[in-house]
């Protein structure tokens, strides 16, 4: 549990808060801009509750409306950062458990079949965890029944649907700048950028 929490938080800390910089935003505000709609997803366990709530946010906040309703909705599908770290950590997880050393090219092969699979999770609570089963009977390096272990902590693992609708709202901002479609008043006035 503490892993995933703690690549989650690392990961966040390095992909899109330097996204977010870059885009002349901090990423500390966003979280407080859409904090209700985190605390809504860490409630439930699924992105999906909050998803009318934020494109009110984001359009609201100054992004693009097109920018905003594609970059969302197609990243509940394909920008899955938070379920792809989960994989990846209990994969690792369930290897040392079962003390089965893993060399640099099974890592990597984990983590580049843990993003394809990923795309397979969907917001809805628990997905990621049917994804792990798929992932491992892909990768073939432990048994399927292993994760019986995780079923109990899986409940606790609510740092992937935050991650994921985090990283999405970072898209949006992100793309929108990228495109040119961002009233930067209104990102100033929702507090998303200093000054």
């Amino acid at each position: 549990v503490v892993a995933a929490y703690a690549a989650c938080l690392i990961y966040v800390l390095l992909v899109p808060a330097i996204a977010l910089r870059l885009a002349g935003c901090q990423l500390w505000r966003l979280i407080g801009y859409i904090k209700e709609e985190l605390l809504l997803v860490a409630a439930t366990g699924s992105s999906v509750a909050a998803l009318p709530r934020l494109i009110d946010k984001m359009e609201a906040a100054g992004c693009d409306s097109q920018a905003v309703r594609l970059t969302l909705t197609a990243g509940y599908s394909f920008n899955l950062n938070g379920s792809n770290l989960y994989l990846a950590v209990a994969i690792v997880f369930l290897a040392q458990l079962a003390h089965v050393e893993l060399d640099a090219l099974q890592l990597g092969t984990i983590l580049l079949v843990s993003m394809l699979t990923s795309l397979g999770s969907t917001s809805v609570a628990g997905s990621a965890f049917i994804t792990l089963t798929a992932t491992l009977s892909v990768l073939n390096i432990l048994p399927l029944e292993s994760i019986g272990i995780l079923v109990g902590v899986e409940r606790l693992m609510k740092c992937r649907s935050v991650t994921n609708v985090l990283g999405n709202c970072v898209a949006c901002v992100v793309i929108a700048h990228w495109h040119g479609k961002v009233d930067k008043q209104k990102l100033r006035h929702a507090g998303l950028t200093s000054g």
